[in-house]
């Protein structure tokens, strides 16, 4: 089986959130398991590869705006950039029309659909016409929790059959990290002293900064916590007002915004963290809970869209829209050995069910099928 995948988000993706580890993983474990079929990889000339993990010889690469100009705006079939292929799979919405491959298509989330105010206003019609075109054109549609799948049967009217669920994993990379001064070093870094909480995500609207910060203002005034939120993300378009909540509530002084971590640093953040603290209102999946839960630290989760699905019962689960319940939970695990001792047991089990290599082997399993259809 000759199998295609559009990896060109790799070069626009400008932080390394959940589509580019989607992509990248996916690919990565494909090619590093999978001996029996041929793939190919539509990137553009700047594609990103990384490391050797996506070896050169797979890659077809053309100008960004090119392929754009073909696939999206005249809409030839993707055959002419990448040959003959027996399926060929867009794992970031984008879905191009085909001759005659099967088309398989990841949705991560509906969020234009339902929840167009967590984006800014001129994405939404553009994301929302994206959506429905991937939907309508493939054969198969990959979710990536049943809340997803829940999701794109009821509000885009896809039969069941049609769509597959397919977890996203979580690198080995991530896991406890026991090396206390490496884990100093990398704190130090970036500005961190003593004890802290942290989020990790890009600061947009769904993620629900705001909350967060009431709740760290609530947890520094009723418990005397002595030390540091941070905040570990992309400054968004959302920034400004997460600013302003700092100085509104009094803690700007103790709040750090890191910005895009670098390199391999997340797994010393995480393990170094009291508690990881993560209040989003909509989430695919929400990666960031596994890998914290991977890294050995507690968390105390939103109890909104896929989150308690992939948190199970490894997580506390809050009211995202309740400062004072994210700051109790978190209090409580700082406060109670026993509580703090069950989610890290916990939360390590359960982040042993995620990996990419079962995402990739899941995946390759919707291939198989399609083209055995």
């Amino acid at each position: 089986m000759r199998i295609g995948i559009d990896i060109r988000e790799l070069s626009v993706l400008n932080t390394k959130a959940g589509w580019y580890q989607y992509t990248y993983n996916l690919v990565a474990s494909l090619l590093a398991h999978d001996d029996r079929n041929d793939y190919v990889l539509l990137s553009t000339l700047r594609g990103f590869e990384g490391n050797g993990n996506i070896p050169g010889r797979f890659v077809r690469r053309f100008s960004g705006r090119l392929s754009s100009l073909l696939l999206e705006k005249l809409s030839v079939p993707v055959e002419l950039l990448v040959g003959k292929v027996d399926v060929f799979h867009g794992p970031c919405f984008l879905v191009p029309r085909a001759r005659r491959s099967r088309i398989v298509a990841t949705l991560h989330d509906l969020m234009a659909i339902t929840h167009p105010e967590f984006l800014k206003p001129e994405w939404v019609a553009n994301t929302r016409e994206t959506i429905a075109g991937a939907a309508d054109r493939a054969d198969r549609i990959i979710a990536v929790s049943n809340f997803t799948k829940g999701e794109i049967v009821e509000r885009l009217r896809i039969p069941e059959e049609r769509v597959r669920v397919v977890y996203n994993g979580v690198a080995p990379v991530y896991r406890p990290v026991e090396d206390r001064a490496a884990i100093e070093r990398v704190r130090i870094r970036y500005g961190v002293q003593g004890p802290y909480l942290l989020f990790v995500g890009n600061l947009e609207p769904k993620k629900n900064i705001l909350s967060l910060i009431e709740a760290w203002a609530l947890l520094r005034r009723e418990s005397r916590f002595q030390g540091s939120l941070v905040i570990v993300g992309k400054k968004d378009w959302h920034f400004d007002d997460v600013w302003q909540a700092c100085r509104r509530h009094g803690v700007e002084g103790e709040v750090i915004f890191t910005d895009v971590a670098e390199g391999d640093d997340l797994p010393y953040l995480y393990s170094g963290a009291e508690v990881f603290v993560f209040p989003s209102l909509h989430e695919g999946f929400g990666i960031p809970v596994i890998e914290a839960m991977a890294c050995g630290t507690p968390v105390v989760a939103s109890n909104r869209a896929s989150i308690p699905e992939i948190a199970s019962d490894a997580a506390l689960l809050v009211d995202p829209l309740k400062p004072a319940e994210i700051a109790a939970a978190a209090h409580s695990i700082m406060t109670d050995g026993a509580v703090r001792k069950r989610l890290v047991e916990k939360g390590l089990k359960r982040a042993k069910e995620f990996s990419w290599e079962r995402t990739a082997r899941e995946t390759l399993n919707v291939y198989n099928e399609l083209a055995q259809s």
